[in-house]
């Protein structure tokens, strides 16, 4: 019985490191990006390897990550994909636009 709880322990630790790697990393970018949602919008959209506001035609769709949404200051909502292969490297170059309040 105790071997059971530590099973069950050790995965949910591991689970918590997983989580804590991927989806804080991932979730730090779109809070960045949400707090000046236009600007983010505009240094996307000179990314060559995201797709804003337009999907990845069918062929491409497994290299693509997303869809992110990410709503405007206007209210309008913008559909967001990233190439898998390209996403920290954008989403570190965007995040540094970010803080430095950089114009596209």
């Amino acid at each position: 019985m105790i071997w059971k709880f530590f099973i069950v322990c050790v995965l949910a630790y591991v689970g918590y490191l997983l989580y804590s790697f991927f989806f804080r990393k991932v979730g730090r970018f779109w809070r960045i990006a949400g707090s000046n949602p236009d600007l983010a919008i505009a240094l996307l959209k000179n990314e060559p390897h995201c797709l804003v506001d337009t999907a990845p035609v069918t062929a491409d769709r497994r290299d693509y990550t997303g869809p992110f949404s990410l709503m405007d200051r206007a209210g309008q909502k913008h559909t967001i994909y990233i190439l898998f292969a390209e996403v920290d490297e954008i989403q570190n170059r965007v995040a540094r636009q970010l803080t430095r309040g950089a114009a596209p």
